[in-house]
């Protein structure tokens, strides 16, 4: 009755929880990415321009890999045969 007459607002969580999560890429296809897009900025690209986004990107890609290293769990040989 509160809903008819304006009263209370009706608001789906899930609607919110998806902008918060951002894109659902790995960090293997982003840095995949950011090397597709260093290529078109080489090709096509302003060179000043070009310049600024391609070290935006490396730093990006570095901080990635550092993130993989920092979660990489190191396994045995010997796991593989058994």
């Amino acid at each position: 009755m509160a809903v008819e007459q304006g009263d209370i607002i009706m608001v789906d969580s899930n609607e919110d929880s998806d902008d918060k999560k951002g894109p659902s890429m790995t960090n293997a296809e982003v840095i995949s990415l950011c090397e597709q897009l260093e290529a078109v900025c080489i090709a096509k690209g302003d060179p000043d321009t070009s310049l600024v986004l391609m070290r935006s990107l490396h730093k990006l890609q570095g901080q990635l890999r550092h993130e993989e290293l920092a979660n990489a769990k190191q396994t045995n040989i010997m796991d593989y045969f058994h």
